[in-house]
């Protein structure tokens, strides 16, 4: 069984790795942070701490998000399970 320390971590890899790939899907489809920012509502710094995984995309934000960055929630939430299911394995 993992700590709350191992489980914290992992959740942070997590986030690191989603936020890698959403600033992937970001710049294929040439959005900048500021455009994301403007249509989120959000400062631009904010959308820079959801790329680097320190701050959680929230499940109510994901749409919006995904549709601000050139993508879907649908693509969006299948990148999220495939990390997540990687990390059980590696448990």
């Amino acid at each position: 069984m993992d700590t709350r320390l191992e489980r914290k971590q992992r959740n942070l890899d997590i986030n690191r790795e989603l936020g890698r790939h959403l600033a992937r899907l970001r710049c294929e489809n040439r959005v900048s942070q500021a455009e994301v920012a403007e249509a989120m509502g959000f400062g631009r710094p904010l959308v820079s701490k959801i790329e680097h995984g320190q701050r959680e995309l929230s499940v109510a934000e994901l749409p919006d998000y995904a549709r601000a960055i050139g993508s879907t929630s649908h693509e969006v939430i299948n990148v999220l399970v495939g990390i997540v299911e990687r990390y059980r394995q590696e448990e």
